[in-house]
């Protein structure tokens, strides 16, 4: 992608190995405890400097190319599902300790 990106006179690309680490590191927060695993929902955050300079790539190659930069009602819809999921998980994690916690051990 770098000899890509120079080649087309896009400058410097991103810096793929610590973006690369990044993105291991907080995708395996997963396995942490409640509710700490919750670092790991904003893992793609580390993609998008490279969806970034793989769009310009393609910008320089196909300057006349329709790009697809729209939400239709179906890209709507599963951003809502996801973002019910993400919501009822975080709470679920949260809410259980609140839940559990005044009941008593036996």
């Amino acid at each position: 992608m770098r000899r890509e990106g120079t080649a087309r006179s896009l400058g410097n690309a991103p810096a793929m190995g610590p973006l690369t680490t990044l993105w291991i590191v907080v995708t395996l927060a997963w396995r942490l405890p409640d509710p700490y695993w919750l670092v790991s929902h904003p893992a793609v955050v580390a993609l998008v400097p490279v969806q970034v300079y793989v769009n310009r790539i393609n910008a320089k190659d196909a300057p006349n190319h329709e790009v697809n930069n729209r939400f239709s009602a179906l890209n709507w819809l599963g951003v809502a599902g996801d973002g019910l999921i993400l919501i009822l998980s975080i709470a679920g994690t949260l809410l259980s300790k609140t839940a559990t916690s005044g009941v008593p051990t036996h």
